[in-house]
């Protein structure tokens, strides 16, 4: 295992350097226009369009559209939105280097981070403070902080328990912990962290699904072949292993797992038959959502209590809200291209459901 740990290293080009970088750079442009004025009003977050690229979700859940993107298509490659802040990590499509994408609110800016090129995955915390980038070949993980103002990198590792690629990835919002499972059958899910090197969590059947609590250092686990879901406290010193729920709570082939904001319940998204299970850390009643789709991501949007389940571009991108006494899941229309190979426009009622 190798550890470094630099948190004053600075990960970006000055302001300077990075505007001509930018300018110089082919088809990376911001959305021609008044953009400002398409982002006035309500915001839910943004998602990665590869047919137009960064685009706003605007309104509110039930009564929500995609706005124009706020920076072109074509330029990277991999995006990680942040839940709970404006910006993105991603990679470029050409060279592969890694770019932060700041205020896409207001007027996006890029600037090129001082890491290796070529992540084959990232992830980003919970709240988004942290990021974790997977590199093969061999395998390991660099994790950054300080994210999204002054990223730094934090500390790296090998990854000697994974040979033939990644099937899950995590890391805590104190940049602390790693959560990583390798692409085999049976899956063992392992810990590393930058102080105690790395640990053995969990084995499951295949295909692990995992995140992190917010803020905290507990960590939530799906098994995708049974259906199983634990609940992991203390990961760090004494790990607890707590199942939470399974089959006889509606869960089946989960795609993705998350928590919701106040880690009251976790989410798993269910690829058959499509639909989101809630799970009550408390041992509550679960929550129990169909879909008239597969869904594909569980990830948490600028707004909090309101998940993407879908990737936009192939037919209506489809969001979960979770707030209030009706959690449900909704459509969101694309205002400039339409709803795109989806066959039928569902229509929404009043109370964002569908007919």
């Amino acid at each position: 295992m190798e550890r470094r740990t630099n948190p004053a290293r600075r990960l970006w080009f000055p302001a300077g350097l990075t505007l001509l970088a930018v300018v110089c750079w082919s088809g990376l442009r911001a959305q021609e226009g008044p953009g400002g004025d398409y982002l006035r009003g309500p915001l839910i977050g943004f998602v990665h369009d590869r047919t137009w690229g960064l685009r706003p979700v605007l309104g509110i859940p039930g009564a929500a559209t995609l706005g124009p993107a706020v920076l072109s298509r074509a330029s990277f490659d991999q995006v990680a939105i942040a839940p709970e802040g404006d910006y993105a990590l991603a990679t470029l499509a050409r060279g592969r280097r890694l770019a932060i994408v700041r205020d896409l609110s207001a007027a996006p800016e890029i600037s090129f981070l001082e890491t290796p090129a070529g992540p084959e995955r990232m992830a980003l915390s919970p709240s988004g403070s942290a990021a974790v980038l997977y590199y093969g070949n061999p395998a390991r993980v660099e994790v950054l902080t300080g994210l999204p103002s002054t990223p730094a990198a934090a500390w790296s590792a090998d990854l000697p328990a994974v040979q033939a690629g990644l099937d899950a990835l995590a890391v805590s919002d104190d940049a602390t912990a790693v959560l990583y499972a390798a692409a085999r059958q049976p899956s063992q899910v392992w810990l590393a962290t930058a102080d105690a090197g790395q640990s053995f969590v969990l084995g499951l059947a295949a295909a692990p699904r995992v995140a992190f609590l917010i803020q905290s250092e507990d960590a939530a686990i799906a098994d995708s072949l049974t259906g199983d879901v634990f609940l992991v406290r203390h990961l760090k010193s004494a790990p607890i292993v707590a199942r939470l729920g399974g089959a006889e709570e509606g869960v089946s082939s989960p795609a993705a797992i998350s928590a919701e904001p106040g880690n009251r319940r976790v989410f798993v998204a269910n690829r058959q038959p499509g639909g989101v299970v809630g799970l009550a850390l408390d041992g509550g009643e679960a929550l129990r959502i169909d879909c008239p789709f597969a869904p594909t991501a569980l990830e948490r949007m600028e707004s909090g209590s309101v998940f993407r389940l879908n990737e936009p571009g192939r037919g209506p991108l489809w969001i979960l809200r979770t707030a209030g006494s009706a959690p449900g899941v909704v459509f969101v229309p694309d205002r400039r291209a339409g709803v795109r190979g989806s066959g039928r426009t569902p229509i929404q009622r009043p109370d964002g459901g569908l007919r």
